[in-house]
């Protein structure tokens, strides 16, 4: 079974993944087939599985695979994202994370947007994370099984992308349990303020809901911007029509039924990697970094 799936990785992907030793017993061939097909990536859920996850991580760069592909977040906590990180750097072995709004065509076209400044000055950034499962609970330092790891990366990871800045300082405003005697975390409330930057960042991870979401609102000076699961809108000041002197916000440009393509994107930025034409555009450190971001929220909570 295991030297079909190196054969079955290798037809498929000639040497993108290579050195795959897992134990068939555990996961099924068909879950198996579903994750590399699907994703390219490693990303095992179970808690049972949660050990053998990181062993497969460590066999695949000890056997100096040309390129990893890791699923968000690059680990559950950080002990094991500096292992990987260590065992990266002594065998030489890039990783790329799989942060798919980096990939994703209307993020790179909203970082171009902010990098052109089309809404002025930006005073205000209010993102928002809806999920099904808990903010926290006792064992997701474990096994990552709650939102705030599994889901908070992409809040964290596309404030870094967009505005390259030091999330190292959150101010919790309010922690929602949910219950009175539970230690289970439904939702947290924190912003983040800059000594360098006149913006101020509100962030909402909340947990439990019934659909998933992620949001932004970005304000400036003489525009806005709001983007989300299924759109991405851009609005700008005009003069008014009604009132003298008066300027108002007018839709400028609509690209909610833009074709993402964050994951073929991704599979080409691998390829061009491989193939020297590029550098990659979510490292290992990226991803490292995330993960320090969350775990400073989580060490204000704990």
């Amino acid at each position: 079974m295991i030297v079909a799936h190196q054969k079955f990785l290798k037809e498929v992907f000639d040497d993108f993944l290579l050195g795959v030793m897992l134990d068939h017993n555990t996961l099924s061939l068909k879950n198996f087939y579903f994750f590399i097909i699907y994703n390219l990536l490693f990303f095992i859920r179970s808690k049972r599985l949660l050990r053998p996850a990181l062993l497969l991580k460590q066999n695949l760069i000890e056997k100096k695979t040309k390129l990893i592909i890791l699923e968000k977040p690059v680990a559950s906590n950080l002990k094991d994202s500096y292992f990987i990180k260590e065992k990266s750097e002594n065998y030489n072995v890039p990783i790329l994370v799989n942060h798919p709004r980096r990939y994703s065509n209307d993020y790179i076209k909203l970082k171009e947007i902010i990098q052109n400044q089309y809404i002025g000055n930006i005073h205000s950034v209010n993102v928002s994370l809806w999920s099904g499962l808990e903010i926290w609970k006792k064992e997701c330092e474990i096994n990552g099984n709650c939102s705030l790891i599994h889901d908070g990366t992409h809040i964290v990871d596309i404030l870094h992308y967009l505005f390259n800045i030091d999330l190292s300082k959150p101010i919790i405003d309010k922690i929602i349990y949910n219950s009175e005697n539970s230690e289970e975390i439904d939702s947290i409330y924190l912003h983040y303020k800059f000594d360098t930057s006149p913006y101020i960042i509100y962030v909402e991870l909340s947990g439990n809901k019934k659909f998933f979401g992620v949001d932004m609102d970005i304000r400036g000076n003489i525009g806005r911007i709001i983007i989300g699961n299924g759109y991405f809108k851009i609005y700008k000041r005009e003069k008014s029509k009604l009132y003298l002197n008066f300027y108002s916000l007018r839709k400028k440009f609509d690209y909610s039924k833009m074709k993402l393509r964050y994951f073929s994107n991704m599979v080409n930025n691998a390829i061009n990697f491989i193939e020297n034409k590029e550098k990659l555009l979510s490292t290992l450190d990226d991803g490292i970094k995330d993960l320090e971001g969350l775990y400073i929220i989580y060490n204000k909570f704990k």
